[in-house]
């Protein structure tokens, strides 16, 4: 990554090992960011008693990402729904705007 005046340093340490990265994130979504991907690691490791850095890593990295496959299902099943509801409320709108009302 080229530096520039939005990047920025953060040492953050993640399953104890510290790390030095560069970025053009805020501080606290890196800090927030590295916080979750220790604590899933920590899990991991807890959880299957593993030793293996790497393999612990790779799990983390699996977990998170199929996470973030269900989120992005979510969000097109969602933005379906909402361009159905505005199809729907262009449709009323048209239908209600042909009807003519008069005063007398």
């Amino acid at each position: 990554m080229i530096m520039n005046a939005d990047t920025k340093r953060y040492k953050v340490t993640i399953l104890g090992e510290m790390y030095s990265l560069i970025s053009d994130e805020a501080e606290e979504r890196v800090l927030q960011a590295a916080l979750i991907v220790d604590e899933r690691m920590a899990n991991i490791a807890d959880k299957l008693q593993l030793h293996d850095e790497k393999k612990v890593s790779v799990l983390a990295a699996l977990q998170l990402a199929s996470e973030l496959l269900q989120l992005e299902a979510e969000r097109e099943k969602q933005s379906l729904k909402n361009q159905a509801l505005a199809d729907l409320i262009e449709q009323v709108v048209a239908t209600s705007s042909s009807s003519t009302f008069s005063v007398e």
